[in-house]
């Protein structure tokens, strides 16, 4: 599903203009081509980035690439000529494999052509911009195809995000690991969704209810003290006499 969302064709005649990911990147590349800015594209896919790197080849703009399969000497001779080279318009890397250990501050633009199912991952490769040396700013594009499973994936990064910022547990915890139940959850249409959702709102509701049901009992059971003042009128100078009234 996620390739489906990323490579919707296989045709290399009409490759750009049917892959809605691939027109908004030639738009994009055009015009930072123009501007004089220099390019870091993120994929997790080595088959996207077979494509990318023939589309690359295709529009005439100079690249490199970086993946898995790439030695360690060759990454840091390619890593070295893109940081002194400024012929060299974009650097093509898969998301693990060159998200860690280099420096490449030549570039001030950051595109993930999909997103990583661990929202770290991402964010390791980002900073390979934003490292010591960056003088410039660096702007990071990310392709989500609207309606897909994209949208879920990148939505669950999202809450995992905000998960690590509040969680600390002593090594226990293992953003990396999606668990069945997540995969199964971006899996499920939106309707579906919803009605778990609104059917965890009612639930929490419930609880409020019964909570605040529980506490009202509770006061009713308590003693109340009503103090009841009663003058008597047996004499002028009496003094007024109180009563006291418990619940039975």
């Amino acid at each position: 599903m996620l390739t489906l969302c990323c490579l919707p064709s296989t045709d290399k005649e009409t490759l750009v203009t049917d892959a809605g990911k691939l027109t908004i990147l030639d738009q994009l590349l055009g015009r930072l081509k123009t501007d004089g800015h220099r390019v870091l594209i993120y994929s997790q896919m080595t088959r996207m980035i077979d494509i990318l790197e023939e589309y690359m080849w295709h529009r005439k703009h100079t690249y490199m690439r970086l993946d898995g399969s790439s030695k360690l000497s060759d990454r840091r001779d390619m890593v070295a000529d893109f940081q002194t080279r400024t012929d060299i318009f974009v650097f093509l890397l898969s998301t693990r494999a060159g998200g860690l250990g280099i420096n490449l501050t030549a570039a001030d633009t950051v595109i993930f052509y999909d997103s990583d199912w661990n929202p770290t991952v991402d964010q390791q490769a980002m900073d390979r911009a934003h490292r010591l040396g960056q003088t410039k700013q660096v702007t990071v594009y990310r392709l989500i195809c609207k309606g897909t499973i994209e949208e879920r994936i990148l939505q669950r990064a999202k809450e995992k995000s905000e998960i690590q910022r509040m969680v600390i547990s002593g090594g226990n915890f293992r953003p990396d690991v999606l668990k069945p139940k997540e995969v199964v959850s971006l899996l499920l249409d939106d309707d579906d969704m919803e009605r778990k959702l609104r059917h965890k709102q009612k639930e929490r509701h419930q609880k409020e209810e019964n909570y605040k049901e529980k506490d009202r009992e509770r006061k009713r059971k308590q003693y109340q003290y009503k103090v009841c003042p009663s003058v008597s009128l047996k004499h002028p100078f009496s003094s007024p006499s109180f009563h006291i009234s418990l619940p039975h």
